[in-house]
């Protein structure tokens, strides 16, 4: 049986539509306060559009100096055993619905590791984008096309976008 979700009054209007009733989905918790960010925040749905995101009290600027200043991912990629069934999973579900030439984006790439694991399996027309300047550096050095998420480019479609543990 689904269970039922808790509707609320967001804290942040959606990005989407600028709705406020949500429906919360998950509280996520983590310990961040040293790095200027709240140690919680609820994942919701809007419940005028369906756009799932974080209802969180911080700033866009907080987050901006938290992925620009703190950044854990500049490393080269680190696919660690726990990824690979999920990295495996999606790759299967792309094949699908995806040609190996087809853009694909993942938004919030970190290390780029599924982007590396993706491109090792065949598909070539990859792209990131990153709020990190080391993140986007290490990419593109690589190989894959890594705009920093502050540029703006135009006709940026893709036939599938990725986000994978985004705090927003």
């Amino acid at each position: 049986m689904m269970q039922s979700l808790e509707r609320k009054t967001a804290d942040r209007a959606c990005p989407v539509c600028g709705g406020k009733t949500v429906q919360r989905i998950h509280t996520l918790r983590m310990y961040l306060e040293d790095l200027g960010l709240p140690n919680q925040y609820d994942v919701v749905q809007c419940e005028s559009c369906g756009m799932c995101y974080a209802d969180t009290e911080a700033a866009e600027t907080d987050y901006e100096h938290y992925y620009c200043d703190n950044n854990f991912y500049g490393g080269l990629p680190t696919a660690t055993e726990a990824q690979k069934p999920h990295y495996k999973a999606i790759e299967a579900l792309l094949e699908r619905e995806a040609a190996p030439e087809s853009r694909i984006m993942d938004t919030g790439f970190g290390d780029g590791g599924f982007l590396q694991y993706l491109r090792r399996s065949g598909f070539r027309n990859l792209s990131g984008l990153d709020p990190s300047p080391e993140s986007v550096a290490a990419l593109e050095k690589d190989g894959i096309q890594a705009p920093h998420c502050r540029r703006i480019f135009r006709n940026n479609t893709a036939a599938a976008a990725t986000l994978w543990s985004m705090s927003r």
